[in-house]
This record gives structure tokens, C-alpha cells and sequence, in this order.
């Protein structure tokens, strides 16, 4: 109990809260577990209630097959082969069904050990079936162990069925189960009630031991139906009446009547296959209610299911809420009475630091409830607010000293402390600052006197210290140091302007002079200047018409070249023509002497002509035009020889004329460069005349700068000395003004 009575406020109340937190965790917890394996067993008793309308299912078409497999063996094979063939289709799919279905997950999950086993054996049998078939269809297997195989395998695989609902603590879904068990059996005995008839219909006499096997196949079907009837209630037996009623069921019941009424003759007169087809109309009848029993008990267990999960989320959700509750309450109420202590402390705790000058507020406790804690701060804060009052009063007689020390520190004396404070030291200190104040004052206005003095230019009188030690009388001292300094000055200072007055009056004579001669020398050098740039641009002129002659003789040069290149050219062509002559006087020649052979064979051609008589009158003409051809040709090319001689003449004249004009054009040549490099040496001359008449103006141009600016100096000088003048005047009249002693 000590350590909990030295635990903070917080973690006491944090005791409180969470015992009963845990208590409503822990009691939570079991009923949401118990509501969480309800629901576990109700998804699992799904899965098994789907697992037997499976199991129904195939329990169906087995039944048929075993139907067919009876009559097919009952008629040595003549009958229901086709039947038989169809229905093993039929069964192998909703045996495919069946193993899929069982391969799932949570049905393997849903099943225990026993079951599990259960359920292998059955697998195990059911992998005999393609066995028991061969043996069918070849005969090898007799009847009763046929239907016995069916039977059994049926019988296991209803009887499997009861584990869904072993551990079912729902008597509703228990009750419904076991009558859609014996419903279940009473259908097996239907199906088996078919096979043996099917047998019965299709044996030519009947076999006792069918007979009373058929017998009391019909009377467990009507005490399982019985056993139904009595765990139903009156809903369901609508619901069975009105699948269970047609013309089927009245046809079975009369074929039923002739094999139990039959007297050992056998002759029934019915076939086995409309035996079958008949039943068989009935079963399915039976399998409609079967498969509604199963969906109605589905959906028992569905809703079940879904009401114990509402059931487990709202119970979650108001255990979630209930501690959220719990927890929300019991941390505000936690954090409430912690926030109260904590501003009873906090105000206590700044009133202290206002006390002992660490702040300079204090404030009150804002606790407003009505407990204990709200008794403490009440009180507090009334005397709090007491002793605010009295600290108003200390504080505003502090701030005034406070306002007039800062005057104070700004220069100002004549202040004074008014207030009147409630502590007595506080009192003492305000009447020690008026007393200082005051004294300060009476001193002040006495420094303040003598400095007026010193305003007025007045530097004879001394100030008294008045008893005064420390720092005040540094400064009495200090002002009185500065009056003799200012009187040692002034007298420094007349003497200075006196000296100044003189040397200022020496300097404005030597300036005059200077700024005299330094007006006569920049005349002299204007003019110098003017004369230079008329020379400069003379020279210019004439450099410019020399660069002019030069570019002149360089195209003069160039048309000269060019008339050489045609002379050369045309003396050349002269040649070229004067080989054409003498190639064409060649051919003329030629031409010549072919006229003179043409003229030679056209006489011997006349002579012949004439030899032969008439013959040749003919070849005579011919002989003469060519004469006369060859004649014009020969006339043709003499004139042609006389004009090709008369333009070899020319030719040679041109040629002639060429050489000349080439040894003309190479005279011109030579003389036309002698006179560019003339005029090219001129140009140059000129140039560097031009240059250096240009750096000469240059020169001069800058020594007249100089004097320029050398006179604006003298005359500012001057202007210096004739204001230094007027200060020295000025300095000697204003020390005069001054009253110290000389």
C-alpha cells in the first residue's frame, strides 16, 4: 500500500480504470470465443450439408445403376443394356463432382479423424466400381452380390451423412437431419425395391426369396418414411405430400400389388424395363423432396451461420466500444484532475518565480470546478490578488524611478519620483533618487551657465567645484581645462592669421606674374600651331594626289600589258594566216595541174571519139564539157592563186606592223614603270612627311595644352591666395571678437 500511496496522481487513477478494463477484455473475450466456435461449426456443418447433397446426388444415380445393373443381369442381358450404358455416364459425372468437392481445403478441415477414415474406405470402394461393372457386363458377378456391392456402397455413404450433425447443438438442424436421414433410407430402399423388381419382371417365375425380400423392402421404406413423418413438422409434411403424389407412385403401388399377390406362376405380364422406367419416376419424385429437405436444411444452417456471425461482429463491436468508452472516460477523467493539479502547481510555481525575480508576471489559477482543487486555487487566488495590489503600487513607484533614471540617462534633471509605494524600502530608495536629483541639478545649472559663457565667446571666468568629488568634479575640471585650452587657440590662432595674411599677400604677386607669362607663351603657341596644320594639310594634299598619279600609271601599266598581249596575239594570227595562204597556193596547184591532166584526157577522149566514128559522137560531147570543166577550173584557181598571193602580201605587212607595235608596246612598258616608281617614291615621301608633320602638330597641340591648363592654374592659384588672404583677415577679426586673456 506504500508504493501505490507514492505513486503520482495519474498512474493511481490509472489503477482504478484498468481493473475493470481487464475484467471486460477477459469476459469479452470468452463470449466472443464462444460465439466464434459457434460460428466455426456452423460454416463447418455448411461444407458437410453441401458434402451430403453430393453425397445424395451420387447415392442417386448409384441407386439407378443398380436399378439397371438387376435388370440387365435378371434378363441375361437382353434388356437395359442402352439404359445401363447412359446411367454409368450419369454416375461417373456426379462422382467427378463428388472428388472435386473433396479436395477442398476447408472440408478436410472440417472433418475429424474417424470421418476422414470413414471416407477413404468409401473412396476405396467406390474405385471398385469399374470392376463390378466388367463383372456385369460379362456375367460373372450374380445378382445378389451385384446389388449387394451397390447396396453397401449406398449404405456407407448414407451412414457417412450422420457426421455432419454428430456435434450439432442445434436441436432444430439435429431433428431436421435425422429425418432427412431416414428419408435418405427410405429412398435407398426404394432404389433397392427397384432393382429387385427390375429382377422380379424380368425372371419368368419369381423367386420366393425375392419376393419376400421385395416384401420388406416396403415395409422399412414405409417405417423409415414413418420415422420421418414424426421428427417433421407439419410444413414439411405438405411439402412431402405434394412431391410425393401422381400417377407414378399409383402405378408402383399397383405393380407392387401383383408381385406380392402373386400365386407362384410368375406370368405378371408387365415389362422389367416399364417396371423401371416407373420406379424410377417415383424416385426422382423422391430425389425433388430429397434435394429439398437438403436446401431447406442448407438454408437452416446458412442463416444460422450468418446469425451467429451478426451475432460474434456485434458483440466484437460492443466490446470495442466498451473499452473504447472505458478508456476515453477514463483517461479524461485522468488527464482532467492531473490538468487541475498541474495549473494549481504551474500558478504557484509562477508566483514564485515572480517572487524571486526570475519573471515579471504572475498569473492566477484557472481551476473553475467545484472540488477540492477548486477550493485550493480560490484561495490562492485571493491572495494573489491581494498581494497584486500591493505589488501595483511598489511597481508603479519603481517604474516611475525607473522613467526618471532613463530621463535621467537622457540628460534630463528636473524629475521627480511621485508615487508613494507600500514597502518601506521601496520608499527609502524613491526619496534617495529625488535627493540626487536635485543636487544633480543645482550642479547642472551652474555647468550649464559657464558653458552659455563659452557660447557667448566669453572665456575669462572659472567654474567651482562646489565640495563636488568623483566624476562631477572631472567634469567641472574638465570644462575649465577647456576654456584655457579654447584661450591657448584663439591666441595661436591670431597668431597664425597675422603669418597667413602675410605669405597669402606674397603668393597673389608671384601668381600674377605667372599667369601673365603663361598667357604670352600659349599666344605664341597657337600661332605656331596654326602655321604647322596648313603645312600638314598641304603635304596631305600632295600625298594624296601622288597615291592619285600612282594608282593612274598602275592602270596605264596594265592597258599597256594588255595592248602588248593582242600585238602578240595578232602577229601570231598573222602567221597563222600566212600558213593558210601558202596551204591554200598548195592546193590551188594541185587543183591546177588537175585540170591541165582533165583538159589532156578529155583530147585523148575527142581523139578516140572521133576514131570511132558515129559511135563515139556522144562520148565527143561529153568529152568537150569536160574540156571546157577543166578549162574553167584551171581560170578558177589562177584567180584564186592571185587573191591567196595578194593576202599573203597583206599578211606579211600585218605581221610586220604587229612586231613593230609589240617593240612599241615593250618601250612603253618600260617607260610607264620607271614613271610608277617614281611616283610611288614621291607618295612615300609625301606619306612620311605627312606623318611627321602630323606628330609635330601633335606636339604643339600638347605643349599648348600644358599652357592652357599651366594658366588656368596660376589663375585658380591666384584665386586660392585671394581667398586665403580674405581667411587670414577673417580669422584675425574673429579672434579679435573673442574675450580671453592675451
Amino acid at each position: 500500500m506504500e508504493y501505490i500511496k507514492n505513486l503520482p496522481i495519474k498512474s493511481r487513477l490509472f489503477l482504478i480504470s484498468i481493473i475493470p478494463i481487464i475484467a471486460l477484455i477477459i469476459v469479452g473475450g470468452i463470449v466472443i470465443n464462444d460465439h466464434y466456435k459457434d460460428y466455426n461449426k456452423y460454416t463447418k456443418l455448411e461444407t458437410l450439408v453441401v458434402l451430403n447433397t453430393k453425397i445424395s446426388t451420387l447415392v442417386h444415380e448409384l441407386q439407378k445403376e443398380r436399378g439397371a445393373s438387376a435388370g440387365f443381369i435378371g434378363s441375361k442381358g437382353e434388356k437395359f443394356a442402352t439404359i445401363l450404358d447412359t446411367q454409368k455416364n450419369l454416375t461417373n459425372n456426379k462422382y467427378k463432382e463428388l472428388k472435386a468437392y473433396l479436395q477442398r481445403s476447408e472440408l478436410k478441415k472440417s472433418l475429424e479423424k474417424k470421418p476422414l477414415e470413414k471416407l477413404n474406405y468409401i473412396i476405396s470402394e467406390l474405385n471398385k466400381l469399374d470392376k463390378i461393372r466388367d463383372d456385369v457386363n460379362n456375367f460373372r458377378i450374380k445378382l445378389k452380390d451385384a446389388i449387394s456391392y451397390y447396396t453397401n456402397l449406398n449404405s456407407n455413404l448414407l451412414n457417412f451423412t450422420t457426421f455432419s450433425f454428430s456435434k450439432s447443438n442445434d436441436s432444430y438442424i439435429t431433428t431436421h437431419a435425422m429425418a432427412y436421414y431416414s428419408f435418405l433410407q427410405a429412398k435407398e430402399r426404394a432404389g433397392i425395391e427397384r432393382a429387385v423388381g427390375a429382377a422380379i419382371f424380368s425372371s419368368e417365375k419369381i423367386d420366393p426369396k425375392l419376393k419376400t425380400k421385395f416384401i420388406s423392402l416396403i415395409a422399412k421404406q414405409e417405417a423409415f418414411i414413418s420415422s420421418f413423418e414424426q421428427l417433421v413438422d407439419s410444413e414439411d409434411l405438405k411439402s412431402k405430400n405434394k412431391f410425393l403424389s401422381g400417377e407414378a407412385i399409383d402405378k408402383v403401388n399397383e405393380m407392387r400389388e401383383l408381385i406380392i399377390s402373386d400365386d407362384g406362376s410368375g406370368n405378371l405380364g408387365i415389362e422389367p424395363t416399364y417396371w423401371f422406367k416407373t420406379i424410377t419416376e417415383k424416385i426422382n419424385s423422391l430425389k425433388k423432396f430429397d434435394d429439398y429437405m437438403a436446401k431447406e436444411l442448407l438454408k437452416e444452417v446458412k442463416e444460422n451461420k450468418e446469425l451467429e456471425f451478426s451475432s460474434l461482429v456485434t458483440y466484437i463491436v460492443s466490446i470495442f466500444l466498451l473499452l473504447l468508452i472505458t478508456s476515453i472516460l477514463g483517461k479524461y477523467i485522468t488527464n482532467t484532475v492531473r490538468d487541475q493539479v498541474l495549473k494549481v502547481r504551474e500558478g504557484i510555481a509562477t508566483f514564485f518565480d515572480f517572487m524571486n525575480r526570475k519573471r515579471n508576471t504572475f498569473e492566477y489559477i484557472d481551476v473553475t470546478s467545484r472540488g477540492e482543487l477548486g477550493e485550493i486555487a480560490k484561495f490562492v487566488n485571493e491572495n494573489l490578488e491581494t498581494l497584486e495590489k500591493e505589488l501595483e503600487a511598489d511597481m508603479k513607484c519603481v517604474g516611475e524611478a525607473i522613467l526618471v533614471l532613463n530621463k535621467l540617462q537622457q540628460g534630463n534633471l528636473n524629475n521627480q519620483v511621485m508615487a508613494t509605494p507600500e514597502n518601506p524600502q521601496i520608499r527609502t530608495f524613491a526619496s534617495t533618487i529625488n535627493k540626487m536629483l536635485k543636487n544633480q541639478e543645482e550642479v547642472m545649472n551652474n555647468i550649464l551657465k559657464e558653458l552659455e559663457s563659452y557660447t557667448n565667446y566669453n572665456y575669462l571666468s572659472k567654474l567651482s567645484d562646489q565640495d563636488m568629488t568623483g566624476e562631477m568634479k572631472k567634469l567641472i575640471d574638465g570644462i575649465n581645462s577647456l576654456g584655457d585650452a579654447i584661450t591657448i587657440m584663439l591666441r595661436e590662432n591670431k597668431q597664425n592669421g597675422d603669418i597667413l595674411s602675410e605669405n597669402a599677400n606674397i603668393l597673389s604677386s608671384n601668381v600674377e606674374q605667372l599667369n601673365n607669362s603663361a598667357l604670352s607663351q600659349a599666344a605664341s603657341i597657337e600661332e605656331t600651331a596654326a602655321s604647322i596644320e596648313e603645312t600638314t594639310s598641304s603635304i596631305n594634299e600632295i600625298s594624296s594626289q601622288a597615291i592619285q598619279m600612282q594608282t593612274l600609271s598602275k592602270e596605264t601599266l596594265s592597258y599597256a600589258n594588255e595592248g602588248l598581249s593582242l600585238a602578240t596575239k595578232t602577229q601570231k594570227s598573222m602567221d597563222e594566216i600566212n600558213n593558210s595562204t601558202q596551204e591554200i597556193n598548195e592546193a590551188i596547184t594541185i587543183i591546177d595541174q588537175i585540170a591541165f591532166q582533165t583538159n589532156i584526157l578529155s583530147l585523148n577522149a575527142a581523139v578516140e571519139a572521133a576514131t570511132a566514128g558515129e559511135a563515139g559522137k556522144g562520148f565527143a560531147v561529153v568529152a568537150q564539157e569536160v574540156r571546157n570543166l577543166a578549162s574553167r577550173s584551171a581560170e578558177a584557181a589562177k584567180e584564186i592563186k592571185e587573191l591567196v598571193e595578194k593576202a599573203n602580201v597583206k599578211a606579211s605587212e600585218g605581221k610586220n606592223s604587229s612586231a613593230q607595235m609589240i617593240d612599241g608596246y615593250t618601250k612603253l612598258n618600260e617607260k610607264i614603270q620607271t614613271t610608277s616608281t617614281i611616283i610611288s617614291s614621291v607618295a612615300d615621301s609625301t606619306q612620311e612627311q605627312s606623318k611627321t608633320i602630323s606628330q609635330i602638330n601633335e606636339a604643339v597641340s600638347k605643349i599648348d595644352q600644358l599652357t592652357q591648363e599651366n594658366a588656368k592654374v596660376a589663375n585658380d592659384t591666384k584665386e586660392i591666395a585671394v581667398k586665403t588672404n580674405n581667411i587670414a583677415r577673417d580669422i584675425i577679426e574673429n579672434t579679435n571678437n573673442k574675450q580671453f586673456l592675451n
